[in-house]
């Protein structure tokens, strides 16, 4: 997992919302530029963040390894890599993340009560 992968990934969900739940910006926004905005998160690309270590582990101790994994690991090794990403994003807990949701779901089960 890349930074750019990341920020593809969230720009692609929010280029496929039809209800605008997700925006995705490579812009900087400070709260006042998203006041009225009906979204439920708006992503800043530019601060998503990505970091890749890895972890070896020596399979040759884990009990019940199948053997096809045991001949393809050098010298009994395999390295997992492990991602940590940091998703900057403004979540309004009043009234675009928060109240429009609620708003949302109010009418979907009155719909599905109907």
């Amino acid at each position: 997992m890349t930074t750019k992968l990341l920020n593809e990934i969230y720009q692609k969900a929010a280029d496929n919302d039809p209800e605008h739940l997700v925006i995705f910006t490579m812009e900087q926004n400070v709260s006042t530029d998203l006041i009225g905005t009906d979204a439920a998160i708006v992503i800043e690309g530019q601060f998503n963040h990505t970091r890749t270590a890895f972890i070896d582990v020596d399979v040759a101790g884990i009990p019940n390894v199948p053997e096809e994994l045991l001949k393809a690991a050098p010298k009994g090794n395999i390295r997992v890599p492990v991602v940590h990403a940091k998703i900057f994003g403004w979540y309004d807990n009043e009234y675009g993340s928060y109240t429009n949701r609620m708003g949302d779901l109010s009418v979907y089960v009155h719909k599905s009560m109907a």
